[in-house]
């Protein structure tokens, strides 16, 4: 697993909201506040698109400013790739914030399918196996109907790492899961055995355990082969993403929030833009982005995710450079600012497929077909 963040007490921590990305009582362009677990919908059910403001004042003429930073070979191949899968960045003008104006740009997925919250089962601690109400044991159970041996609680005993850092457990495979899952909300029984909700969500999680993700990005590791690159992923690539996967094919993106070493897995499943022009640069504007993710749970929990528990909004900025003249905007460069240089998006994983066959527990690799079969009957995958 790649790992995912939590605090001492089994993952209470969230890297989703740094202490100096806001301040106080700060809400974003919908008026909901910045890094609250309490934003809920603001009854519009209008959506703002870039397609949908395509006509605008064309900007008058100007020099084209040099841009004030240096991409790192593997940021300009990453950011490339973005734009070679999904097209170049463009901003429509008519987008922009003038004086007095508060508009935003709002993309979203469908409600139906808001990504699930769970525990991330850190690799430190025995959720996963202890006792005979635990969701390996359960899945043994279940698989004995059909003559397997069982196997798969024993792998994840002889797996346990209680000596494991802090932030490694499984909230690569819950957030992958989450968005390609249907959330179990009731306890089921199936050929006997009794299934809780997060059972049900253990099982999905452990099966998604290393599922293969289109990945876009560079993991920073904080070495001498990486230092420089803190700002991958670049904001315009990660602005392409966004626009693209939840504006236009409303999806779910995973990312890892964290620019560092470690990795720190959440869902974005909502994004609103906010646009200014740049007082220091003639041909850039500014971009406030408020993500709306869902953030992993600090313990085993039946309860179903709510917006008003579940929800982590963090505040990204940054810097786009332009070239003058064009309409829409097309854009030449990107860099992240303020706060947000050292609290911006690593990664994009894009999952899309909901078969895996690359799971780490023996057991579940071995039986995966059967243990797919099982979240087909309890309705959290399709046929």
């Amino acid at each position: 697993a790649l790992g995912c963040g939590g605090g001492g007490s089994g993952g209470g921590s969230d890297r989703s909201v740094p202490i100096s990305a806001s301040a106080p009582g700060q809400t974003d362009p919908n008026g909901l506040p910045v890094t609250s677990t309490n934003a809920n919908e603001d009854g519009s059910t209008a959506e703002d698109s870039l397609a949908e403001s395509s006509s605008g004042p064309l900007l008058p003429p100007t020099t084209i400013a040099p841009l004030p930073f240096v991409y790192q070979t593997e940021e300009l191949a990453a950011t490339r790739e973005v734009f070679d899968d999904f097209g170049e960045l463009t901003i429509d003008p008519a987008l922009i914030n003038e004086a007095g104006e508060n508009k935003s740009t709002i993309l979203k997925i469908p409600d139906a399918n808001l990504p699930w919250s769970a525990y991330w089962y850190p690799k430190r601690e025995d959720q996963l196996f202890n006792g005979n109400s635990s969701p390996t044991f359960k899945l043994d159970d279940y698989l004995r109907k059909f003559g397997i041996e069982k196997s798969v609680q024993a792998w994840e005993q002889s797996n346990y790492s209680p000596g494991a850092a802090e932030w490694e457990g499984l909230c690569d495979a819950w957030a992958v899961a989450s968005v390609l899952t249907r959330e179990p909300k009731q306890k089921v029984r199936v050929l006997g055995v009794d299934f809780t909700p997060s059972d049900l969500k253990a099982i999905a999680i452990k099966y998604f355990e290393g599922y293969p993700s289109k990945i876009y990005g560079r993991r920073y590791q904080g070495s001498a082969s990486t230092d420089g690159q803190i700002q991958d992923l670049r904001p315009e690539a990660f602005h392409k993403l966004v626009e693209v996967v939840i504006g236009i094919q409303k999806k779910p993106i995973v990312i890892d929030e964290d620019p560092g070493p470690e990795i720190w897995s959440k869902p974005i499943f909502r994004m609103s833009f906010s646009y200014t022009r740049d007082p220091d640069y003639s041909n850039a504007i500014l971009v406030k982005a408020f993500p709306w993710m869902i953030r992993q749970r600090a313990s085993v929990s039946d309860d179903p995710t709510s917006i008003n528990k579940d929800l982590a909004a963090p505040q990204y900025e940054y810097r786009l450079f332009y070239e003058p003249g064009t309409n829409p905007l097309k854009i030449l460069g990107g860099e992240w600012i303020g706060p947000s240089i050292n609290f911006h998006p690593d990664m994009v994983f894009l999952p899309s497929a909901t078969t895996n066959v690359k799971q780490s527990n023996t057991g579940v690799q071995k039986n995966n077909e059967e243990i797919r079969k099982l979240l087909v009957k309890v309705n959290m995958l399709a046929e």
